[in-house]
């Protein structure tokens, strides 16, 4: 009786300790360690490392991963000690998790590895299976996803053989976000719908109206409207179906920002406060933002300012809650446009500058480019038009600069393609290897079977070598076809924009409306004759000066008809500059030819327009003159009012160049271009 009261007694006490070490965890004191000690004097090691177990996963789910990381690897320490490589290898699983969350991916790489290391030795396909699927967010988070899609696939494979069919669906709807992520959306639709299958037949609503959802957003990015509407409106019947508001909200959302990509803006209008309306009973923040910034969009592009600035204001009012500056960064810029088109410039002025600031300190090119093309348009607004030809030209270079980016990352996209399948592909030559090995072992003597595996061996080198070979010359054709392809979209879209100035000409009575318009007409066909050169160029990098020039002086010729005019050109052969260099040359020529065709005739006298262009050392020298009044006495350029010699001479500072102006029996121009800056 006296044994029985005595054990009793022992239980309430462990109790006790365990809800004083509860107790501290919630804010009763920092007794946490000296408690665990009292226990573990007991040396009961199964009973401490349950209470570490727990201990780490309080932490865990109140997202406090140091202090979870600390428990979970006490727990590991004394499962080591012990050598219960089960609890240690489901510790050491834990402590990678709470790594991840806590967005220290190699610490997180280096407990997984561990974890698989032990799995291997134990024989536990499900903690195998587990570990590659948490590696492979990893990987992703550090945008390495042909290893991430690896992982998961061994993943997928370890959950079908201890026939998990559930993970099995989550992992195949993790690996179709990668493939989306990369630009293989016939690949992601594939696994998706694999998921969604699963999840219906296992009547997983929510799990089911996710795969639908992301479905959606695929058919969005491949810009089939139809599919993907139906497809987040399928997703918002089983967010209702279940009462989901913050799934309901995310579906209107998506359904929303569909419709605006159609340029559908009251079905756009009436998604976005249907998601708005559920919000009102969620009060999620985050989504509030989300759908007042949606809202304040479509309102500027309906042009109705007033509710537009409502809604943006109060989504900018939540982002700096927050702190989510790019966030910020689109607010302010959309403001400083609603205020700039209602005339309010002062605090258009006021908006562009707390966004300059934003953009620049968290290196936000996408919303910079955005700034430039609003403060152009302020300029221009206010009359400062030297101002706006600097932010033009600061936009170009901006403009390269995202396309530089943009292209690096197709390169990229298409690079991790290759590895993907070419590692998927060399897995199944090495399986199919080992099959043979192993029957050849059986079947036949040793010598024997070295040769043969050494004559496999040769081919599989020299099949891998010529699928390398075919694969590098596929993916490098395919990058310079893309090249062409968009130089030729470019000149077709210029050529369109010029026959669209030309006939507005035809409709404009005043002269001068006329000359500038035929103008503009000149410029764009210059800048359409270099994207016209390139594609049909075997070398896409550069273009022929000559070649270029002669064509241009033909159309100018041909768009002054009325005007005889003799052009003396004397250009030197074998000139090949950049595409970067063309187009501003381009438009210095254009500039000058039309000037000489505008002020170069007097009285009787033909025009007369001499083009001398020679390669000096490393330097280009242009020079064009004609037989006309030439400049005044007191010429400035900067003080001129002639926007094309202005042009001229911004090119000329573009290209790292300089521009003399002078008479010599007319306007004589002489330009100085580096071949290479």
């Amino acid at each position: 009786m006296a044994l029985v009261k005595k054990n009793i007694i022992q239980v309430l006490i462990k109790q006790f300790y365990i809800f004083l070490i509860l107790c501290s965890i919630v804010g009763f004191g920092n007794t946490t360690d000296s408690l665990l000690l009292e226990i573990q004097s007991e040396n009961n090691y199964k009973k401490n490392c349950d209470l570490y177990f727990n201990l780490g996963n309080i932490y865990y789910n109140k997202s406090n991963y140091d202090s979870s990381i600390w428990a979970y690897k006490k727990g590991a320490q004394l499962s080591y000690l012990h050598s219960n490589l089960k609890i240690l290898a489901n510790f050491y699983y834990h402590i990678g998790v709470s790594y991840w969350r806590n967005h220290i991916q190699d610490s997180a790489t280096h407990y997984f590895n561990e974890t698989l290391i032990i799995a291997e030795n134990i024989k536990d396909d499900t903690l195998k299976a587990i570990s590659y699927a948490n590696m492979s967010l990893v990987y992703k988070n550090k945008s390495e996803y042909n290893k991430a899609i690896l992982s998961i696939k061994k993943a997928i494979n370890f959950f079908q053989s201890v026939n998990d069919t559930l993970k099995l669906a989550l992992c195949r709807y993790s690996l179709g976000g990668m493939y989306n992520s990369i630009g293989m959306y016939n690949k992601a639709v594939e696994e998706i719908i694999i998921a969604s299958k699963i999840f219906e037949s296992k009547s997983k609503t929510l799990d089911l109206a996710q795969c639908y959802n992301r479905l959606g957003n695929v058919f969005r990015k491949l810009k089939v409207y139809e599919k993907s509407i139906a497809y987040h409106e399928e997703s918002l019947l089983l967010q209702q179906k279940v009462d989901n508001k913050p799934g309901i909200i995310s579906s209107y959302i998506n359904l929303g920002n569909t419709y605006s990509d159609q340029n559908k803006y009251s079905e756009a209008i009436s998604s976005y406060k249907k998601a708005d309306d559920v919000n009102k009973i969620v009060k999620d923040t985050k989504k509030q933002a989300k759908i007042s910034i949606n809202l304040g969009e479509v309102y500027l592009k309906t042009d109705d300012y007033r509710r537009s600035e409502v809604e943006i204001k109060k989504a900018l009012k939540i982002f700096k809650q927050i702190e989510y500056y790019k966030e910020q960064t689109e607010c302010l810029n959309l403001l400083s446009e609603i205020y700039l088109k209602t005339n309010k410039l002062s605090l258009a002025k006021s908006y562009l500058s707390q966004a300059n600031v934003l953009a620049v300190k968290y290196d936000l090119t996408d919303e910079l480019l955005k700034i430039f093309q609003i403060k152009k348009e302020y300029y221009l607004a206010v009359g400062k038009a030297n101002k706006a030809i600097i932010y033009f030209h600061k936009i170009d270079s901006l403009k390269d600069s995202i396309y530089s980016r943009q292209k690096y990352q197709e390169v990229i996209n298409i690079n991790t393609q290759y590895e993907t399948e070419k590692k998927e592909h060399q897995i199944v030559l090495l399986e199919k290897e080992n099959e043979l090995k192993q029957t050849e072992i059986k079947q036949k003597a040793q010598q024997r079977n070295w040769l043969i595996a050494f004559f496999i061996a040769m081919l599989i080198v020299s099949g891998i070598i010529y699928f390398y070979y075919k694969k590098t010359k596929a993916a490098k054709n395919k990058i310079e076809m893309l090249q062409r392809e968009i130089h030729h979209r470019v000149k077709n879209n210029l050529s369109i924009i010029k026959r669209l100035v030309e006939v507005t000409v035809e409709t404009v009575k005043e002269v001068k409306g006329r000359e500038s318009l035929n103008s503009l007409s000149n410029r764009i066909a210059s800048m359409a004759q270099v994207h016209g050169q390139l594609y049909q160029k075997e070398d896409i990098t550069s273009i022929d000066f000559n070649e270029y020039i002669k064509t241009l002086c033909e159309n100018i010729t041909d768009s002054f008809s009325w005007n005889n005019m003799e052009i003396n050109q004397n250009i030197e052969s074998n000139i090949d500059i950049s595409f970067n260099k063309a187009v501003p040359l381009g438009l210095i020529i254009n500039e000058l030819l039309t000037n000489a065709y505008k002020h170069a005739g007097n009285g009787n006298k033909d025009t007369r327009v001499s083009i001398t262009v020679i390669k000096k050392d490393d330097k280009i020298l242009l020079t064009v003159s004609d037989n006309g009044k030439g400049f005044t006495d007191n010429f400035d350029i900067y003080k001129t009012e002639s926007y094309g010699l202005k042009l001229v001479n911004g090119l000329t500072q573009q290209l790292n160049g300089q521009v003399k102006f002078s008479n010599n029996g007319g306007a004589n121009v002489e330009v100085e271009i580096p071949i290479v800056n």
